[in-house]
């Protein structure tokens, strides 16, 4: 008895897991191409908040690469300059877009070529615990 009451609550806490990843939309989600001898390449896509609380994103990672992180490209004095950042608050019902020239993840030490017709994985966390992984489409714009 003690058994089904406990894979229960397993059970249960995996379902709320799993409505919890729905109620975060990644959308539009691809990785800038590269030349064979490049180890850098970037990532960009539509992040969504449909919960009615704060959420926070704390780090985009990939299998295909050593590390990832988090910038936003700045301007200052006509020189643009990227700044890391840590983690991406989103409020509830909040879009925001990564994309070239402003927000996106830059994906480094790329352990292999790739070409526009695959699909890589790219898992994005969150402060709560909850895990999200989407394909992402290799594209050279």
């Amino acid at each position: 008895m003690r058994q089904l009451f406990v894979l229960a609550l397993v059970l249960c806490s995996l379902s709320v897991s799993s409505k919890q990843t729905d109620l975060i939309e990644i959308s539009d989600v691809w990785v800038r191409g590269v030349l064979p001898v490049q180890k850098t390449s970037a990532a960009y896509f539509k992040i969504k908040n449909h919960t009615s609380r704060e959420l926070k994103l704390e780090s985009v990672d990939s299998a295909f690469a050593n590390h990832s992180m988090m910038h936003k490209t700045v301007e200052s004095n006509g020189m643009a300059s990227m700044e890391h950042v840590e983690s991406l608050t989103l409020a509830p019902n909040q879009e925001i877009i990564f994309k070239p020239g402003g927000l996106h993840v830059m994906i480094m030490g790329l352990k292999s070529e790739f070409s526009e017709q695959q699909q890589l994985k790219l898992t994005f966390k969150f402060d709560d615990g909850t895990v999200k992984q989407v394909n992402a489409q290799v594209k050279h714009p």
